[in-house]
């Protein structure tokens, strides 16, 4: 606690006045039970904490149970790529006004809808939601599991608000509860606390070590504790991805047993383990220090703050005004990001369209964390080397404009923390990360809103045109290629295709290197080739971009094409879901382990030469199938080839690199080009359809975690870039 929550001890006068925590116990005997559904926990928690701010003199801090009522602002759609459904037991809110808008309780009763995972039986901690060993219950004026025990009392008609008292049925115990609920509040959130009444299921150990210097493994194995460890990670996630943060703190508490964990961009550190029932001062310090704490220290980024009311007034309004009804016309890509990031709750960081007050434009900004290492040179820096070689004659359309870029708050800058804290001579330590903003004159559709299938073929050669470039003029190797990285820019002349993100690039002498920079594979899973996605150390080639942008044509027609699989029927839909999760997302294996140990699907497919989807009307003469099945052909041939052969027999991290061959390049360029050079017409007849994968949840993946252990955690098949690394 003293590295990351430094402060004065707790006073001598408060700690013989500390609140108890109110804990169910055996009623014969006093003593703790085995385990106890956790609900029963919330709460004698959410009070505890209560009484002891309230001694500590601290009021602008409030503790709530938000298990039941979902973040109204911050998901959007269900299907929206930046919802997030998670409810986590209890939050610590900010008392001011503006916080209170957004997570007190309406004054009537809710509708609100269970979500499709959510299926009311209860288990020992209530059930499964969000593929999680803890049930966050739908029900308006009820959290009240449901089993055997304890029956689901009739619910209320009564309207109620956060303040108002109620009382509840909660475990067999009617208690009066008094404004301990309020909504989830992403946006507004100072502190996560996630519960656990079996400590079976705990993220860590909750064994206490006798001495200070004793020291073991507190990271257990078991899905449900690696379900818990990814749980607590999302909830960073969800934090990381609403607020200007450069570090934020999440409890983790099991019963009588509590740890505090530090997240930042990098990993997390969790402290030792404590019981908070038997002595709670461990506790009563955390929250005594955190109350000193600046607003900087809390791991709010200072150079970030909230506009004024003008500045409010005026960006949400500028899409109404700006840039003038004939521009909107032309480019309506920039006046329809306006109106959506004026909306209330558009996220605000990871990447989000901006006003320049000084230039009166619209721009893009890019907000990430880029790792620190020699042979990974800042995403600036890459972009004025490929600026410095872009041919005169303007046939590379490709690239963003950047305006301005750089990392944040110099001489110091703003970097993580939680790698100084793993053992430099284990190969899972994480790197540094430094925070870094660029500034891009381009604001962009994403590639999942092309138009038509001949807009996407054109723009998918664009950006390979782009790559193409990269490598043999720049030697750059952009080795991140993926839906998201891929970007539609609506210029004067027509939608041209751009290649973006380029913070994972290395220069060909930096290739050279083939220890790995970082402890796990760079990329998107979705999109990763076959050969890495085997063999997860082995670094990344020139053929595996190339067999990337493969993927990404056929993971968006089987999502948005009339294909052979397309169908009305629930149950074939279910399973083309699944065929998708199959392919694309499948279990990965541990960050640490040489290969699978077994062939994986997409390996499958390219071997047999079956292809990934066979996209409408099946003519011999439909341009984007025959594109498809050609692309296929010169892939399977690579598979075939001698320099992959070797590869099966020698160990990945000695595997040689990839030979520079601008051919290999040139001749999937011509594929897209033989592809285009067919009569738009005949484009026009294979159709766009909705998002026909949206509503899959796959199965529990194994994400890196801070930990350097492998954590189970739920990812969409939205393709996103580098699921959780480019947030943790």
């Amino acid at each position: 606690m003293e590295r990351f929550v430094p402060g004065d001890d707790l006073p001598s006068e408060f700690i013989g006045k500390l609140p108890a925590y109110k804990l169910p116990v055996n009623p014969r005997t006093g003593e703790l039970l085995e385990s106890v559904n956790e609900r029963r926990l919330y709460q004698p928690i959410v009070e505890g904490i209560r009484e002891t701010l309230k001694l500590l003199g601290c009021d602008t801090l409030m503790a709530y149970q938000t298990d039941t009522y979902g973040d109204t602002v911050a998901p959007g759609s269900d299907e929206s790529r930046d919802s997030i459904p998670f409810k986590p037991d209890i939050t610590i809110y900010p008392t001011t006004s503006e916080a209170k808008e957004h997570y007190t309780l309406p004054l009537k009763p809710e509708t609100i809808v269970p979500s499709p995972d959510q299926d009311g039986r209860g288990g020992e901690d209530g059930g499964t939601s969000c593929g999680y060993p803890s049930t966050k219950r739908p029900d308006a004026n009820l959290n009240v599991p449901e089993d055997s025990n304890h029956p689901t009392p009739a619910p209320s008609n009564q309207p109620f608000e956060s303040g108002v008292s109620r009382t509840l049925d909660v475990g067999g115990d009617s208690v009066a509860r008094e404004h301990l609920e309020a909504r989830m509040s992403w946006a507004n959130a100072e502190i996560i606390i996630e519960v656990k009444g079996n400590r079976r299921r705990a993220p860590f150990s909750v064994m206490i070590p006798k001495e200070s210097s004793e020291s073991g493994s507190d990271i257990l194995r078991g899905v449900e504790r690696r379900l818990a460890r990814g749980q607590a990670t999302h909830y960073g996630v969800g934090i990381f991805n609403r607020q200007h943060r450069q570090h934020l703190f999440v409890l983790s508490i099991v019963y009588n047993i509590a740890r505090i964990i530090y997240f930042d961009r990098s990993g997390a550190v969790y402290s030792r383990a404590f019981d908070h029932y038997k002595d709670p001062v461990t506790l009563a310090t955390f929250f005594y220090r955190y109350s000193k704490m600046s607003p900087e220290e809390r791991g709010y980024d200072p150079t970030a703050s909230l506009a004024s009311e003008s500045e409010l007034v005026l960006f949400r309004k500028l899409w109404e005004t700006y840039p003038g009804s004939a521009m909107a016309k032309r480019n309506p890509v920039p006046v329809s990001a306006l109106q959506h990031a004026g909306t209330q709750g558009w996220p605000v960081t990871r990447g989000f369209v901006a006003y320049d007050l000084t230039d009166k434009r619209v721009v893009y900004i890019k907000d990430s964390w880029r790792a620190v290492s020699k042979d990974l040179p800042p995403e600036f820096d890459n972009y004025r080397r490929l600026y410095d070689r872009l041919p005169s004659d303007g046939s590379v359309t490709g690239l963003l404009t950047v305006l301005a870029g750089g990392d944040v708050q110099p001489p110091t800058f703003q970097h993580t923390r939680t790698q100084d804290f793993f053992d430099n001579e284990l190969a899972t330590a994480p790197l540094m990360r430094r925070h870094q903003r660029l500034v891009f004159k381009e604001v962009c559709r994403r590639l999942e809103e092309f138009k038509t299938a001949y807009e996407l073929c054109n723009v998918l050669f664009g950006a390979l045109f782009t790559y193409q470039f990269a490598w043999e003029k720049a030697e750059i190797l952009h080795r991140d290629i993926s839906a998201s990285n891929i970007l539609i820019y609506d210029a004067p002349t027509g939608s041209l295709g751009v290649l973006a993100d380029w913070d994972l690039a290395k220069t060909k002498d930096r290739l050279s290197n083939q220890n790995a920079t970082q402890p796990s594979r760079s990329g998107t899973w979705q999109f990763l080739s076959a050969l890495r996605q085997c063999f997860p150390m082995t670094p990344c080639r020139l053929s595996d971009d190339l067999e990337s942008f493969m993927h990404v044509i056929n993971w968006i027609a089987r999502k948005y094409l009339k294909h052979d699989a397309t169908s009305k029927d629930p149950e074939q839909i279910r399973m083309q879901c699944k065929r998708f999760h199959d392919i694309y997302d499948e279990r990965a294996p541990p960050a640490d382990t040489p290969r699978m140990s077994k062939v994986h699907s997409k390996m499958d497919y390219i071997l047999s030469g079956t292809p990934f989807v066979r996209v409408h009307p099946l003519r011999p003469d439909n341009p984007l199938d025959t594109l498809l099945r050609s692309l296929l052909k010169l892939c399977q041939a690579h598979y075939q080839s001698d320099e992959i052969r070797e590869i099966w027999v020698e160990p990945p991290s000695r595997a040689p690199p990839s030979p520079p061959a601008p051919a290999r390049a040139l001749v999937i360029v011509e594929r897209f080009l033989d592809a285009l050079d067919v009569d738009e017409e005949w484009w026009s007849q294979i159709e766009k359809t909705p998002d026909q994968v949206v509503s899959w949840t796959p199965a529990m993946h194994y994400i890196p975690s801070a930990t350097g252990d492998s954590t189970e955690s739920g990812v969409s098949n939205t393709g996103s870039k580098r699921a959780l690394d480019s947030s943790l």
